[in-house]
């Protein structure tokens, strides 16, 4: 199953256009950050915290699609949140899984920031045993990121 995880604020916004021009005809499901409660947290429990929700979705994908929009020249809170939450969660075993990531917005290639971003979504891939299959940084990178997506399912 292929699971796209919105980064955005924003339910039907550019992430989640860009994401759909991406996985065009492929079966595959949304999981909007926005809809849950992910608590900054790495050893504590707030009542209302979703954490749990959102990595049983994760576990239960072969192939997860992160999309993320581009605020600060890095990935949005909502993906920070949730990789920053992950990070020494016991119940994280992610191995075996293919991820795919791309963001959304004005940013130019170069910029600094999104050397950070490569860096920290390649940590993540490593860090949890996932396949990092491809990356892409705006519209232009789409195709060659569907077809690492093609080959993985």
């Amino acid at each position: 199953m292929i699971l796209f995880v919105n980064g955005s604020p924003h339910r039907d916004g550019r992430t989640a256009q860009m994401a759909a021009d991406l996985l065009a005809g492929l079966d595959y499901e949304t999981l909007d950050l926005v809809d849950y409660r992910i608590e900054p947290l790495y050893s504590e429990r707030a009542v209302g915290d979703q954490f749990e929700q959102v990595l049983a979705r994760l576990l239960d994908a072969d192939v997860i699609v992160l999309g993320t929009p581009v605020y600060w020249h890095s990935l949005g809170a909502l993906p920070r949140t949730l990789l920053e939450r992950m990070y020494g969660a016991p119940s994280v075993e992610l191995a075996g899984r293919r991820l795919a990531f791309f963001t959304q917005g004005d940013q130019p290639r170069a910029e600094p920031g999104m050397g950070a971003t490569t860096y920290t979504i390649t940590r993540f891939a490593g860090l949890y045993g996932l396949d990092l299959i491809g990356t892409a940084f705006g519209a232009g990178d789409l195709p060659a990121l569907r077809k690492a997506i093609e080959a993985a399912v």
